[in-house]
């Protein structure tokens, strides 16, 4: 409240929500660390399972289950639609169609929800093969773009385009070697991408990727 008085703001207490999020499942867990009682100018702050914001839905334990549904169907709408315009479209603008209108919906935030459930990303699957069957052409998965997305990701960040805070964290290769992970040939090796932490934030911000040569 005092950040609201200091730039005369005002909030509606009533749309404020929160969510605690965390990988844990058993209830013995929700018994050792209960809900707070949070409170907002007077009027308590109510608790969801999930909460949107800028287009992502963050769950309790972000399995992007619901986000990854939703994304689903709107572009199976979308794939309804590609469908009535089959008598008056050839295969190549059924594609143009395609990539321009109904993937890019289920690319959104790819990159964030890549560890899903395959469970929950095999519905985004499902819904490219029924568009390819309609309009009678292939187009590489979603899973390689959504490695693809991430590599780029990477490269901006090593050749130092990353924008906000993303420029604090610059990306290094370090040769490490476990045998009791890895069992690899003579001619391996494992190298970890590393997302270094240049700011003074805490060494807990640390994010790493391994990947076998």
């Amino acid at each position: 409240m005092v950040w609201v008085r200091d730039n005369n703001t005002t909030f509606e207490p009533s749309k404020t929500h929160f969510t605690l999020i965390s990988k844990r499942t058993s209830k013995k867990f929700d018994l050792c660390f209960p809900y707070p009682r949070l409170m907002f100018d007077g009027t308590p702050v109510k608790t969801r399972k999930s909460v949107k914001l800028v287009g992502y839905v963050f769950e309790e334990q972000m399995a992007w289950g619901e986000m990854i549904a939703a994304i689903a169907k709107k572009a199976r709408c979308r794939v309804g639609m590609l469908c009535k315009l089959r008598h008056v479209m050839d295969d190549d603008n059924m594609k143009n169609m395609y990539t321009s209108f109904i993937r890019p919906i289920m690319e959104y935030g790819s990159v964030q929800f890549m560890g899903a459930k395959a469970t929950h990303l095999k519905k985004l699957d499902v819904v490219q093969k029924v568009a390819e069957r309609i309009g009678n052409f292939i187009v590489e998965s979603l899973g390689c773009r959504r490695e693809a997305a991430a590599i780029a990701f990477t490269l901006k960040l090593l050749n130092g385009d990353g924008r906000g805070v993303l420029k604090d964290y610059v990306p290094t290769l370090i040769t490490e070697f476990s045998n009791k992970d890895f069992v690899l040939g003579p001619r391996h090796e494992i190298r970890r991408l590393q997302l270094v932490d240049r700011s003074n934030l805490r060494m807990d911000h640390l994010t790493s990727f391994g990947t076998v040569i």
